[in-house]
């Protein structure tokens, strides 16, 4: 083990290999996506983030567990997002909110929070329309979970789109 590199990551990386060997998809995907996760904490790392989350959705769209599908795809549009491919984030997020709303979860925290990033994702392309629609969306369902930060930050996003409109 290099001295520099962080045991959990060791660890999971590991936990990889390993499922790569049973054959287990289902479970090989779940760690892949874990991984990924905890590798956008070391920006060295970016490529791998980005390839674990790409392996791990492949693998779950042979599973069947929508939702989980549905929440990685959903990092795999935050991810694109982070690093400016704006086209490819928004196909994930469009994808995962027609995942979770294709599957009845249409109340749930992890669609408010898929609504927020495409709303996120709008908001800075600049498509205020799409952005206005989408925060109040998520508005409204962190105002049912109860979500304060969540009814705080739509709030604040909706009053200055409109602000900038004039509205």
């Amino acid at each position: 083990m290099n001295k520099k590199e962080d045991p959990q990551l060791v660890e999971l990386a590991q936990r990889v290999r390993t499922l790569r060997q049973s054959k287990d998809s289902y479970q090989l995907a779940n760690a892949l996506r874990e991984l990924g996760e905890f590798e956008r904490r070391f920006p060295a790392k970016r490529a791998d983030v980005l390839r674990h989350y790409q392996e791990a959705v492949e693998l779950f769209r042979s599973c069947d567990d929508h939702l989980r599908l549905a929440h990685t795809v959903r990092h795999l549009g935050n991810i694109y997002h982070e690093d400016g491919d704006m086209d490819a984030a928004g196909k994930c997020l469009t994808e995962a909110i027609n995942i979770y709303h294709n599957n009845g979860d249409r109340k749930s925290l992890d669609y408010a929070n898929a609504i927020r990033s495409l709303a996120a994702l709008k908001d800075d392309i600049n498509d205020l329309v799409s952005a206005k629609r989408l925060w109040i969306a998520a508005r409204d369902l962190y105002i049912f979970h109860r979500i304060e930060d969540g009814v705080n930050e739509t709030g604040r996003r909706i009053k200055r789109i409109e602000e900038m409109n004039g509205t």
